[in-house]
């Protein structure tokens, strides 16, 4: 059987406008080798080129090179079209050596147009994080932003109206929450593997310290790493999310998912409940203990007190540590007689 491909646009895409539309749910490199009059469709369509996702090991710095001018080419034909990219390099690369340096000179190509990035997610590791540092200046068509905590933030008191997803991976760090105060109109912002054993010194506010309100936030989660904790550890530290709950306030919060590192934290949501009243319709409590030798169940009363506040929930989960879970939750829920007389919307 033999095919002929038209040399021309069929009538569904006949139009310029048409072909854009239909080429941008598809890779252009294909359709640019079907024809020439498609070749001069596809190369003159910024908006073909505005997405860019890629994930590999790093390769040898000869094949490192050629790709470098691949996705400036690449970038180059998007023009100033808002940009979406993904880009998730090896774990493998941890120590400062010359894959890393690659590995960063590729992070820098899309750095370099951060002025258009809408929506973006580097999943490139701590160390080669703690070398970025964005503008905030530059980052007015950002959307949506995925980085890990340690990148870097140049801030000259402008802010990031347009940004409403955030999502922040690892360790905190020194900016973690500056980004509070950047970000007034965010919808959703997310924490991911926030190591357990680890707590930030630079989280030393007071409880009466102002907050920022973030009047359009709907989502809010802060999840545990896999990490493996030191008993010893100080047993009340202000951890991450102590630092989140103190400094923020949103009264549009519908799904709230946090950990609780200590009895700190348990006052600090309890505080934010109480100022932010939320309609919260999901509700997930991770309860750490620290050191279970010294546990002495006032955390149990915490955890009630804050059920009490949050009548509007549909969806709740609660996780303790494995080595207290059973008994502490019976202990929990016993301290009201029954659970849909302060949870009414429970399904």
């Amino acid at each position: 059987m033999e095919i002929s491909l038209p040399t021309s646009l069929p009538d569904p895409i006949s139009s310029r406008a048409a072909a854009a539309t239909f080429f941008s749910s598809t890779p252009p490199y294909n359709f640019a080798l079907t024809c020439r009059a498609w070749r001069s469709v596809v190369l003159s369509s910024h908006i073909l080129w505005s997405s860019l996702f890629f994930s590999f090991d790093l390769p040898e710095e000869e094949d490192c090179t050629k790709l470098i001018r691949a996705i400036d080419r690449h970038l180059d034909r998007a023009g100033n079209t808002p940009l979406t990219c993904y880009l998730r390099l090896s774990s493998r690369y941890t120590r400062y050596n010359g894959q890393l340096v690659r590995a960063r000179s590729i992070v820098m190509c899309l750095r370099a147009r951060q002025m258009v990035w809408k929506r973006v997610g580097l999943y490139v590791g701590e160390r080669i994080s703690s070398t970025i540092m964005l503008n905030v200046s530059d980052l007015n068509l950002l959307e949506e932003l995925y980085v890990h905590n340690y990148v870097r933030l140049l801030e000259d008191g402008s802010k990031i109206p347009s940004l409403l997803r955030l999502k922040l991976g690892g360790c905190p760090a020194a900016c973690t929450l500056d980004w509070l105060q950047l970000t007034p109109n965010l919808q959703e912002l997310r924490f991911s593997d926030v190591p357990t054993q680890m707590f930030s010194p630079w989280f030393l506010i007071m409880e009466d310290e102002d907050t920022g309100i973030l009047p359009d936030l709907r989502t809010l989660q802060i999840h545990r790493g896999q990490g493996i904790w030191d008993n010893h550890a100080d047993p009340d530290p202000l951890s991450l999310t102590a630092g989140v709950l103190y400094r923020s306030t949103c009264h549009a919060l519908t799904e709230l998912q946090v950990l609780l590192d200590s009895e700190q934290c348990d006052r600090a949501l309890l505080d934010f409940l109480q100022r932010s009243t939320p309609p919260l319709e999901i509700l997930s409590l991770d309860v750490r203990v620290v050191n279970p030798r010294t546990y002495n169940g006032r955390r149990e009363h915490f955890i009630a007190d804050i059920l009490a506040r949050v009548r509007s929930v549909r969806e709740l989960r609660l996780r303790w540590d494995l080595n207290v879970q059973a008994a502490t939750i019976r202990r929990v829920f016993s301290l009201q007689q029954n659970l849909r007389s302060f949870l009414p919307a429970l399904e």
